[in-house]
């Protein structure tokens, strides 16, 4: 059957067909051009798509849009006549709607489509968008260093195990994927890259750095730069023209020492001002080799956080247009120590692989005209690539299979399984012709011989053809939940980075705080995509399920359970359920943000968060005469006060995207914040570790302890050094709980301790939240203590703790998630 993959490509896209174990690409039914420009022109209410689009850049003519892909995601639009707009996705969706009419002999509904590694959750679903809105039912999305992988492991020489590179640099954007193999299975095991790199970027460097001094020296451009790149600027066609030129230059530089630029345009002062510019290889070279050396140190940091050097690799795969730029290959080889290969077509390699994994992806459609039997219905598993001479098929049969049979047999003749009965399971080891693509037809039929008609599709099974282990996931998927100790939130790691998709968790949480019923306190379940070890407000949010007090059946009492199931799948749509174990009440959300949105009041919040952790830090650094770094903190709290007065003069219906920026803003400023004073709490966790080791060990000192209570404390002991190197605030943390728990229960076997704790509290007394309730709790406290009933007396001090209030460490922070 036929499968579609495609190549959504920055500058251009492709697209190519599998059948039989054959990969096809397709080609315009016009120009033959096995590659489609990505860009739309809107003209007379008819769209333009490709080349032709693409030529209309160098004129005049408004309403042109290429590089779009740079945006999916984004809340920026394109202005079209009469003030419409248009995202990138429905941009994108008119190149996908053109390269859907390459395909002359089937209608095309389901494809595969891919997308840079380093796309976060919101530019996936984007990206989905797009295929959506191009018409197609099924969308599938592919990570594009996984196709190419796809591409050479399934054209290229027989593989059998081993590590390599993929390089993408694209038009657009760069990715590097180190990929191992074994037993016919590929692996991505760690990813880098930049969305906001790639072959445009040369083309600008060459405008910006080459051709726009030129024009300065001949001619009068006052504000030359800002007049190009702004939309409605004076020289803003030009620009685009230029660029094209550009483009070509990069291209021609390829095969030859130099290539030449010439063009006409008049100034400020009505000049005609003309410019013939020769650009040689060499100084190409020098202009783009910063960038090519940057993307050599990406791959030095992923390999050197692997484990994994350069010696390991048996290649480097070169994928993406850009890469046939000579100085591109020369500095990976030379830098990297490890050949390069360049045995795959690098401008359809995305595409072919994206249309081997449709063959194994894809919803199979029967051939024919038949429907399927309403209360017969046949499931078939089985590996669709191995490197083995049989493959082993399991069926599952329900509704009325009784007294049918099936039977299975190979197309070219070479098996026959023969009529057997069709049972609720049944399997069959199915023997493969090596090297070649085996296609296999399972038919049902009655007593009497008849065929019943059943919506099987064909068995094809890839011999010597290469799977992929999934997908991996580009950044960590965390929660963010109270830090009560601490007074502030952080984030725990749902999944982690390169975990591969589809991946499933189900986490037992407990409440921070009570949630009275009726009230507009919230449970606030907030999950964040970026890196579990920052802040959350330096990550962004990709969905919330937020639980009021009015929607509630009963109280929400602190310390009780929610269970949270959580489902990513590979397109990366997140589904979470949130289940009150307390109300028995069930909150269910699919997440699959298109688009940025950002929640003004959240957002306010969220800098007050800020703000308040820069008091706190601000004032401890001012008591150590931490003088320098406190200025600084000064300045980013003055930024954050700045943005804060905006977001409140901002209605919630705003339609701007200055919310978006300020999102971008804040969460570079959380990192900046997290930086700075990541040395100074490590610093303080560690001096209260060891007041708490001190206080511990003399606990040790004065009261009675047992072996084990000794024990314990060696162990905790030997923890100390390899827990502190770690200058992890979170982890130093749980090493002061343990001592904490373990000081506590020697303390509390004592009774002149609890006696002591006893009249303490009873000191406390008119600080109690409730002093009849207290008054009632100390008299069954001093009947305990006359009984001698010190286990009922500890409970009576627990009783008496959770009545005075809470101090300020102890406090969860305002506006909260509700989740400890």
């Amino acid at each position: 059957m036929k499968k579609y993959g495609i190549d959504l490509g920055t500058t251009n896209s492709a697209i190519a067909r599998f059948e039989e174990g054959e990969v096809t690409v397709l080609t315009h039914p016009v120009t033959n051009h096995n590659t489609l420009a990505s860009v739309v022109a809107y003209q007379e209410g008819s769209w333009t798509v490709g080349e032709k689009a693409r030529e209309l850049y160098a004129t005049q003519t408004p309403y042109i849009y290429g590089n779009f892909k740079r945006k999916m995601g984004t809340a920026d639009t394109y202005v079209g006549p009469g003030n419409k707009t248009f995202t990138p996705e429905e941009l994108s969706a008119e190149v996908l709607k053109e390269l859907k009419t390459w395909v002359t002999e089937d209608v095309l509904n389901s494809a595969v489509i891919t997308i840079p590694a380093s796309f976060d959750t919101v530019q996936s679903n984007a990206t989905q968008k797009a295929g959506e809105l191009g018409g197609f039912v099924e969308v599938k999305l592919l990570q594009e260093p996984v196709a190419a992988s796809l591409a050479y492991a399934n054209t290229g020489d027989p593989l059998d195990r081993g590590k390599w590179l993929v390089y993408d640099l694209g038009g657009g954007t760069f990715d590097v994927a180190l990929v191992s193999v074994f037993d016919g299975e590929m692996r991505v095991v760690d990813h880098v890259g930049d969305n906001y790199l790639g072959g445009a970027d040369f083309d600008r460097q060459i405008v910006e750095k080459i051709l726009v001094p030129e024009l300065e020296a001949l001619g009068h451009f006052p504000q030359l730069i800002e007049e190009m790149r702004s939309a409605g600027g004076k020289y803003h066609g030009l620009y685009q023209k230029l660029l094209i030129l550009a483009e070509e230059a990069k291209k021609e530089l390829t095969d030859k020492e130099s290539a030449e630029i010439a063009f006409d345009v008049v100034d400020q002062d009505d000049r005609r001002v003309s410019v013939v510019r020769e650009i040689k290889r060499s100084e190409f070279d020098d202009l783009i080799r910063p960038t090519i050396e940057h993307t050599v140190e990406m791959i030095h940091q992923m390999l050197a956080g692997t484990g994994v050097s350069e010696q390991d690799l048996q290649r480097v795969l070169m994928v993406g247009g850009s890469t046939y730029i000579p100085l591109v290959k020369s500095i990976i080889e030379k830098e990297l120590g490890v050949p390069v290969d360049t045995s795959i077509d690098p401008t359809t390699a995305v595409a072919v692989g994206a249309a081997y994994f449709a063959a194994s992806q894809l919803s199979d459609v029967p051939e024919g005209n038949s429907e399927a039997v309403e209360d017969l219905d046949i499931k078939l598993a089985y590996a669709q690539n191995t490197q083995e001479v049989e493959v082993l098929l399991s069926g599952k049969a329900s509704g009325a299979f009784g007294a049918l049979f099936y039977r299975i047999t190979r197309k070219d003749g070479g098996y026959d399984s023969g009529q057997k009965p069709l049972k609720e399971k049944f399997s069959e080891t199915l023997p493969l012709v090596p090297a070649s693509y085996n296609v296999f037809e399972l038919v049902v039929r009655d007593v009497l011989g008849n065929k019943v008609e059943t919506p099987i599709p064909l068995i094809e099974v890839s011999q010597g053809g290469y799977g992929v282990i999934g997908q991996p996931l580009p950044h960590d998927i965390c929660l963010e939940v109270d830090d009560v100790e601490q007074g502030e939130t952080v984030l725990e790691s749902i999944f982690e980075k390169n975990a591969t998709l589809p991946l499933r968790q189900i986490l037992i949480k407990r409440l921070s705080r009570t949630i009275p019923k009726g009230s507009d306190e919230r449970l606030t379940i907030n999950i964040l995509e970026g890196d579990a070890s920052q802040p959350p407000a330096a990550n962004q949010s990709i969905g919330i399920i937020s639980i009021s007090g009015k929607s509630l059946t009963r109280d929400l009492i602190k310390g009780s359970d929610v269970e949270l199931s959580l489902h990513l799948n590979e397109s990366r749509e997140l589904a979470v359920t949130a289940y009150l174990m307390l109300s028995d009440q069930e909150f269910h959300e699919v997440f699959r943000p298109a688009v940025r949105r950002v929640s003004i009041p959240y957002l306010v919040q969220e800098l007050a968060r800020l703000s308040q952790q820069l008091d706190e830090e601000v004032e401890f650094l001012q008591e150590q005469e931490g003088y320098e770094l406190a200025h600084d903190l000064l300045n980013l709290q003055q930024e954050l006060l700045e943005m804060s007065d905006e977001l409140k003069r901002m209605p919630e219906d705003d339609t701007t995207d200055v919310k978006y920026q300020i999102d971008d803003k804040k969460r570079e400023l959380a990192a900046k914040i997290y930086q700075l004073t990541i040395d100074r709490k490590v610093e303080r966790t560690k001096l209260e570790f060891f007041d708490t080791r001190k206080d511990v060990e003399a606990t040790f000192s004065r009261y009675s302890h047992t072996p084990d209570d000794k024990q314990e404390l060696e162990q905790l002991l030997h923890q100390i050094r390899p827990t502190l190197t770690t200058n992890s605030p979170r982890q130093i943390r749980v090493l002061i709980d343990r001592f904490l728990e373990l000081g506590w229960k020697v303390r509390s076997r004592n009774p002149e301790y609890l006696r002591m704790l006893f009249y303490y509290f009873i000191s406390r007394k008119k600080d109690f939240k409730d002093p009849i309730a207290g008054r009632q709790i100390i008299a069954k406290g001093e009947n305990a203590l006359q009984q001698q009933n010190y286990e009922m007396l500890k409970v009576h001090l627990n009783q008496l703790a959770a009545l005075l209030p809470e101090g300020v460490k102890k406090n969860v922070p305002k506006g909260g998630t509700g989740i400890a």
